[in-house]
């Protein structure tokens, strides 16, 4: 008996002892330790017998595949498939095919199956013999390499370029329905797929069909990569690129592109024609004068520059001006001229530059044509001795603005250490007069930080160095905080003093709150040095602007007004409308001009307005952003929202208050990391006891030292905490209590890794 017979044999024994008891021991090893997946099922597709590898790609454990029907891992279309198999099979046909099934372990895997009938004694079929292999990468890739050979076709058909390919035997490859309608070529010629029958119907069209010839017949025995412009009778103009393309199964072959430049050639041309009439007109000016194309060719140039140069006119015209001008401002230029290309450049550019040993102002001006920017009119002004003056003077004034910034940077290093140590020294546990003490310092450090910052704020915004750091604020909160020293300088001076937030305005909004309380501050304090009765208010209310909210902060005084002829003018830096009273009230002159730049920064506007009453209302507004993810009094957010609307650290901001002293930031963490489980302990026992004095005010102590380093995130739930202490039950507490400690955590955590790479 052949091995082929042996293994009916085998199969029939199974009918009376199962599928795995009937085979002889080696035969069902080697069954068993197949890789690929073997199995019988019944003329129903039911399993009697599987392998462990059929297992596998089935998904099921040892065992679990006997007794299941193929047709449970199957969707609709591939039970088609089975069921067509499956007849097949009965009438005594053996198949191979692909099978897409539903693996139990969650996988979808493509199968190939190769399925052999299984017959009685009798020659009835009663089932089949499988073999699975699981071919998904394979098919995968297969697929892959279907689409990106679809999406090339695509491109290469959608591109207004003509694109033919040529095999090495002159057999057309490939070409694009543009090559066909470029050179008129008729479809039917294009699929008779004969190279040389394509040059016979497009060489009359061309005015040197000889040359063309010949080229293409070097370039089709040569490796050459080559680019050219291909002129027709009907006055046509094509660039030609070709260059060989080694493709499997094909060998080297050879792509040719077409593109149709007729309209270009024509207007170079053109510019041409154009420049020798305005030769002579710029021949007689007695300023450096060139005139150039879109591609930096130079089309004209007057005695005046060649002599500035040192070259002769014919030595210029009709070539490139890039290598005379330097790379520096050559790079300038390429980027102009490109504006030139596209027509987006409109408007008369000055520059200054240093170019042939001399200091030269250059005009940079378009020259219209047709509605298009076709070439660019260059003048050059000797303007050496009035730059040298100039130089002079700035640097004078740079000296003068270094030695201001780096005095106030070295004032306020220290003053932003003493503030920070000085802040964690006041949550300390201090008696009443110590604690009286300690204010007394904040403040006053507080009050020289403040003119301070004002000087390096000017410096950072006349700099560009002022960054805007939008994040969720309590904009009530904020305002209440930023106006409470000067409601009380208001009430000193006998001034009413009214904040009115509009209802309209949430509760918690995104913006940079500290540059916000700036603008504000300055203006109330502005309000205040200039009224001296009535009073001022203070509105905040949302103005829609499109589809980006704003918010619109109005700061209205019963004072001197301003006139309005000069309410423009008190923008400006160092602006004084009226001297003699100014220096009565105070002030440098810069406090509005910052406002404006902060406003302007954050991407909002500001303005000034009479008060119908006296005095006067100045406004600002500035696009805001809603945050809908905070805290809500529902409880901790369990899938941390709070976490995706705000940042863990804002280093950046911490290393601005301390002056850029790293050192110090070290410090200020180290301190907080030190005392904040006892504050945690101590609010977890208030907690505990159910004292909602005692929470409250170690919240806020826990809140106060966030914000102190600038744990953003960890700052917020302390306040919510704070906020919902006597409103929610005890249990909610808890699980704020929660959320607070694995703030902690998460603070802790991320600043030691922070620190510990910057440490390194």
């Amino acid at each position: 008996m052949g091995k082929g017979q042996e293994g009916i044999e085998i199969s029939r024994g199974t009918d009376n002892h199962g599928p795995a008891e009937g085979m002889k021991h080696p035969y069902r090893l080697l069954v068993e330790n197949q890789g690929e997946g073997i199995g019988l099922v019944t003329t129903e597709e039911v399993f009697l017998f599987a392998n462990p590898a059929a297992e596998r790609i089935f998904g099921v454990g040892p065992g679990e595949l006997v007794g299941r029907s193929i047709n449970e891992f199957l969707d609709e279309e591939n039970l088609k498939i089975v069921r067509e198999m499956t007849a097949r099979r009965i009438m005594g046909e053996r198949d191979s095919y692909l099978l897409d099934i539903d693996a139990a372990d969650g996988v979808r895997r493509t199968i190939h199956v190769t399925a052999v009938p299984q017959t009685d004694e009798n020659g009835h079929v009663t089932g089949a013999y499988g073999i699975f292999r699981d071919v998904t990468a394979e098919v995968t890739a297969q697929r892959k390499l279907q689409r990106s050979e679809k999406t090339l076709r695509a491109i290469i058909e959608s591109t207004a370029d003509g694109i033919l390919v040529i095999s090495a035997t002159g057999r057309v490859l490939h070409a694009n329905s543009a090559f066909s309608r470029m050179w008129g070529i008729p479809e039917a010629l294009i699929e008779k797929g004969d190279d040389r029958e394509l040059l016979d119907f497009v060489l009359d069209q061309l005015k040197e069909p000889g040359e063309f010839l010949e080229r293409v017949e070097r370039l089709y025995q040569s490796d050459e990569e080559a680019f050219d412009t291909i002129e027709f009778r009907d006055g046509r103009i094509f660039e030609r690129y070709s260059r060989p393309l080694w493709l499997e199964g094909e060998g080297r072959c050879r792509i040719w592109s077409f593109r149709d430049v007729t309209k270009r050639v024509r207007a170079e041309r053109a510019v041409r024609n154009q420049t020798a009439r305005l030769s002579a007109i710029i021949e007689g000016m007695q300023e450096g004068v060139l005139l150039l194309d879109r591609s930096g060719l130079v089309l004209e140039a007057n005695g005046y520059f060649c002599k500035m140069v040192g070259c002769e006119r014919g030595e210029l015209v009709g070539s490139e001006i890039f290598p005379l001008l330097g790379q520096e401002f050559s790079e300038e230029l390429r980027g102009i001229l490109a504006e030139l290309a596209e027509g987006t450049l409109r408007d008369t550019r000055v520059l200054q530059l240093q170019m042939f040993d001399r200091e030269l102002v250059l005009r940079v001006q378009p020259l219209e044509k047709q509605d298009e920017a076709a070439e660019l009119l260059l003048t050059f002004n000797d303007v050496t001795d009035i730059v040298a003056a100039r130089k002079a003077a700035e640097e004078a004034l740079r000296i003068k603005s270094d030695f201001v910034a780096t005095m106030s940077h070295e004032v306020r290093t220290p003053l932003n250490g003493m503030l920070g140590m000085l802040q964690l020294l006041a949550e300390t546990d201090l008696d009443e007069e110590k604690r009286e003490y300690v204010q007394a310092a904040l403040d006053s450090a507080a009050t020289l930080k403040r003119v301070l910052d004002d000087v390096l704020d000017f410096s950072r915004l006349e700099a560009g160095r002022m960054k805007i750091m939008p994040r969720p604020v309590d904009i009530r909160e904020k305002v209440a905080q930023a106006l409470k020293s000067l409601e009380l300088q208001a009430e000193e001076k006998g001034l009413a003093f009214q904040v009115d937030i509009s209802r309209e305005v949430p509760e918690t909004i995104v913006v940079d709150g500290d540059r916000l309380c700036q603008v504000m501050t300055n203006l109330v304090n502005n309000a205040l040095r200039f009224t001296d009765e009535g009073g001022i208010e203070v509105k905040v209310q949302i103005a829609e602007r499109g589809k980006q909210p704003h918010l619109a902060v109005s700061v209205i005084d019963t004072g001197i007004g301003i006139p309005s002829q000069d309410r423009k003018k008190i923008f400006e830096s160092f602006t004084q409308l009226a001297p003699l009273s100014t220096r009565k009230q105070g002030g440098t002159g810069l406090g509005l001009a910052i406002c404006q730049k902060i406003v302007e920064l954050m991407g909002g506007t500001i303005s000034v307005d009479e008060n119908p009453r006296g005095g006067s209302i100045f406004r600002f507004e500035v696009p805001v952003g809603f945050e809908r993810h905070l805290l809500d009094g529902k409880g901790p957010s369990p899938d941390g929202q709070v976490a995706s609307a705000m940042p863990v650290w804002n280093i950046e901001e911490l290393l601005h208050r301390m002056g850029g002293d790293e050192e110090m930031v070290r410090e200020m963490v180290a301190i907080f990391a030190e005392q904040a489980p006892a504050a945690m302990a101590a609010l977890r026992e208030a907690v505990h006891g159910g004292d909602d004095v005692k929470m409250a005010t170690f919240a806020n102590t826990l809140k106060s030292a966030a914000i102190s380093v600038d744990a953003v995130r960890l700052a917020e739930v302390a306040r919510q905490f704070e906020k919902k202490v006597g409103t929610v039950t005890a249990e909610q507490l808890k699980s704020y209590l929660a959320r607070l400690e694995e703030e902690i955590r998460t603070f802790l955590d991320y600043t030691g890794r922070i620190l510990s790479k910057d440490g390194q």
